[in-house]
């Protein structure tokens, strides 16, 4: 089994800190902190790199609030700039060089390039087998951040670490959660580790179970299959393993049942065989921002978070609704251009290509000016099927239009002969 070394020095590289630097500064308010790290950037990247390099660098501790998400109340730990910037700088070096290989396709969050929505795809491509994907477990770990077992994601890490320093390092940042078991659900480096600490459960689904479609968001487990009792029968493996082997417990209320009757709740969407919606708490959340928020410019923002959700599913309807926004084709709004001339689609057809061709003539403007000079006539015309236009400076032709036009017989077909005239002289003409 390989193991990964040398991962300290890429830490500390000057480009990887100073990504890291910029990444965690984005977007935070102008305190007095955020100023005095930014003018001491060299400086404060200079002191922790020389604390990773020492193997002396631990967390300094942290914060904890409470926040309301989803109806669940969480308890968060936050940690100073400083400590963010060396846990961003340790994932960014473990997730490319020691995660990326070890995660199946089909484990989202926290991973580069696979989020909801890659998630959402992939399950609209698996979908495709209706027989295979007419039935659908879904389970998910009870209280996973705060149950992980420090010791057992040790010894993950060291199965595939070699380097002592960053050993030393993780030990330190795991150890900082002030209990006995769980990672700190603030920490940057919580996420990855988690989906690291789960990565066991994927193989062995993937690799031992041999799970067909197997999808894995955080915590929340996906499970498609052509029959129920064969579901049933990958629960009990999986809550086995599960539990000896992670020490996690899925919760009671897993679910199996049929993929159209009920759709399956994940990734924030309900999705069936032939159809998406949005799933319902976050269209009833998008509705009470926009039913309360006053603000132009923070309406705006909501919005467009909430088609960042629509767009994704069968949901354009409801977007219009809730936002009260219409679309284009509803207001009637044209291209009117400023000189009051007519512009016609298709690609511009020299005459000489269409001689002896019987056209339909739908439309023309007067008075257009080329590079051949000015006075020209522009015709759009239709040609098995295809619009297209010509130009044309012929008096012959620009009378017989505006007569056409007078009469109001447009459209009408004609053919288009090229004739001869005084000394050698050519013109097209309509017959």
């Amino acid at each position: 089994m390989k193991r990964y070394g040398f991962l300290v020095e890429s830490v500390i590289a000057e480009d990887n800190l100073s990504n890291a630097f910029d990444a965690v500064m984005q977007g935070k308010r102008n305190t007095f902190v955020t100023r005095y790290c930014k003018r001491n950037k060299a400086a404060v990247l200079r002191n922790l790199a020389g604390e990773i390099q020492r193997d002396v660098y631990t967390p300094a501790g942290y914060r904890e609030f409470t926040v309301n998400e989803s109806e669940k109340e969480r308890i968060i730990q936050s940690l100073n700039f400083k400590d963010r910037i060396v846990l961003h700088a340790i994932m960014d070096v473990l997730h490319d060089k020691v995660f990326r290989n070890l995660f199946i396709r089909d484990t989202y969050a926290s991973l580069q390039n696979r989020g909801m929505h890659d998630g959402l795809n992939r399950i609209k491509t698996a979908l495709k087998d209706v027989q295979g994907t007419a039935y659908c477990l879904k389970t998910d770990i009870r209280k996973f951040y705060s149950s992980v077992d420090k010791s057992v994601l040790i010894d993950m890490l060291k199965s595939k670490i070699k380097d002592v320093r960053m050993l030393n390092m993780l030990a330190r940042i795991i150890n900082s959660y002030q209990s006995a078991t769980g990672i700190p659900i603030g920490y940057h480096s919580s996420q990855l580790l988690g989906n690291f600490y789960l990565s066991g459960l994927d193989l062995h689904a993937k690799n031992e179970l041999k799970v067909k479609y197997y999808f894995r968001y955080c915590d929340g487990i996906v499970i498609l299959s052509a029959s129920k009792e064969e579901l049933h029968l990958l629960f009990e493996h999986i809550k086995e393993f599960t539990e000896e082997r992670l020490h996690l417990a899925i919760k009671d209320n897993h679910q199996i049942f049929p993929v159209e009757s009920r759709g399956i709740d994940f990734l924030g969407y309900v999705t069936r065989h032939d159809y998406i919606l949005v799933r319902k708490r976050i269209k009833q959340r998008a509705a009470r921002r926009l039913h309360f928020i006053r603000s132009k410019s923070r309406k705006f923002v909501v919005t467009a978070s909430f088609w960042g959700w629509a767009k994704h599913a069968d949901s354009t309807n409801l977007f219009y609704k809730l936002t009260g926004m219409k679309n284009f084709k509803e207001l009637g709004i044209y291209y009117k251009p400023t000189d009051g001339k007519k512009r016609f689609d298709g690609s511009l057809t020299p005459l000489g290509n269409l001689q002896n061709c019987e056209v339909t003539i739908l439309d023309f403007e007067t008075e257009i000016k080329t590079k051949e000079g000015e006075g020209r006539y522009v015709v759009q015309y239709e040609l098995d099927g295809a619009k297209s236009k010509f130009i044309t400076n012929s008096e012959e032709m620009k009378s017989i239009l505006d007569q056409i036009r007078e009469l109001k017989e447009l459209p009408f077909k004609a053919t288009i002969h090229r004739k001869a005239f005084g000394q050698g002289k050519t013109k097209y003409v309509f017959v």
